[in-house]
Formats: C-alpha cells, structure tokens, sequence
C-alpha cells in the first residue's frame, strides 16, 4: 500500500475523507453561537419574550394567521391562461409575456470547443 497525503494510515482515499470531514477547523477559542446569543439575551429576557407570544397568542388566536391565508389563496401567484400539455417543438408562451433562449444544446461555451456531437462524447469535450 502506498501512503500519501490522501490515505495515510488509511485503507483507501474513501476513509481518508470521511476522517478529514472529522477534523475541527474552529479553534476552542472562538466563541460558539450559543455564546453570542447567551450574551445578548438573558434567560429573564427570553421568559419575557415567550410570555409576550403566549399573551398575544392568546387573545387573538390564529386570526391573523387565517385571515393572511385566505388572502393569499385568493390571489393567483401567476395572471396568464394556461397552456395545455404538449409536446412538440415549439416553444410556447403564455399570452403577454416574452421568453428568449439563454444558451441552446450544443452551443460553443468556450472558443478552443469543437462543433457539438453528441454521439461523440469525451471527457475532454465536456
């Protein structure tokens, strides 16, 4: 078995990485979320925050929540008429709004790239 920087002391390069995703890359110095929020909040504000959701929970329920809900429901997400299913090749578009092709199967991305086969694929082609 040959050792390098991948499988040290390991079987194979598939352990090596699932040790290095072990490995600690903050320091113990550093300060922890946990840290910053107990430094900001304290336990006395926290129990006053949850007293005040409760509070308010309590006199007026989910009505706000039903109320935005239906309101939403209500109003379509998308104002355009439905295409109907297909397959063809065109490109279809509802009424009153514009699509343009970004990139096409098979265009050039890079200048160095040769016309596009793809009955002739290699990894150096893609």
């Amino acid at each position: 078995m040959t050792t390098n920087k991948f499988n040290d002391g390991f079987g194979n390069k598939a352990e090596a990485f699932e040790e290095a995703d072990n490995a600690v890359l903050s320091p113990k110095t550093a300060r922890t979320f946990g840290d910053i929020v107990n430094r900001r909040y304290g336990r006395r504000d926290v129990l006053r925050g949850a007293l005040g959701v409760t509070a308010v929970t309590a006199l007026f329920g989910t009505t706000a929540l039903t109320a935005a809900t239906q309101a939403r429901a209500a109003t379509p997400a998308f104002a355009f008429r439905e295409l109907e299913s297909g397959n063809d090749t065109r490109h279809h578009i509802a009424e009153g709004y514009d699509a343009d092709v970004l990139i096409r199967w098979g265009d050039p991305i890079f200048p160095d790239v040769g016309p596009f086969d793809p009955q002739a694929q290699s990894a150096d082609d893609q």
